[in-house]
């Protein structure tokens, strides 16, 4: 998938989460709506359908438009992808998975080291266990 979305011109899909990894590569997205909705009475994906980052297509005919579209003007709606890919995902800096550990050592309620710069070499967590009674 990850090559198919990095060499694609355009992506082409039903309210799918692929839209946002084509917004990570800011790929323009054409989203189809069969039924002529825009599928916002969903919570999760009233973002996408609302946020002005793709084009929303109800007819074979508009999605070939809309495809036309974005492949004269790629740039159409690079900044709303990339804002609501921020938005929806978080920062893309490399980082995802020490704010995963923090998160998940808050909540277990033990201590959670200082953030900045990880230390040279590997760097460990001291994980209290506890003792079978």
């Amino acid at each position: 998938l990850g090559s198919l979305l990095k060499n694609c011109d355009v992506l082409v899909n039903v309210f799918s989460t692929t839209t946002l990894e084509a917004f990570l590569l800011d790929k323009p997205v054409v989203l189809v709506s069969p039924s002529g909705h825009a599928f916002t009475e969903y919570a999760h994906i009233r973002p996408l359908a609302e946020g002005n980052a793709a084009l929303i297509a109800d007819t074979p005919a508009a999605v070939a438009s809309h495809i036309r579209t974005y492949l004269r003007d790629p740039a159409l709606h690079s900044k709303e992808r990339r804002r609501l890919a921020l938005e929806e995902c978080g920062p893309s800096d490399g980082l995802a998975g020490e704010r995963i550990a923090r998160r998940l050592l808050e909540q277990m309620r033990m201590v959670v080291p200082p953030e900045g710069p990880p230390s040279p070499g590997v760097r460990e967590l001291s994980v209290p266990t506890s003792k079978p009674s």
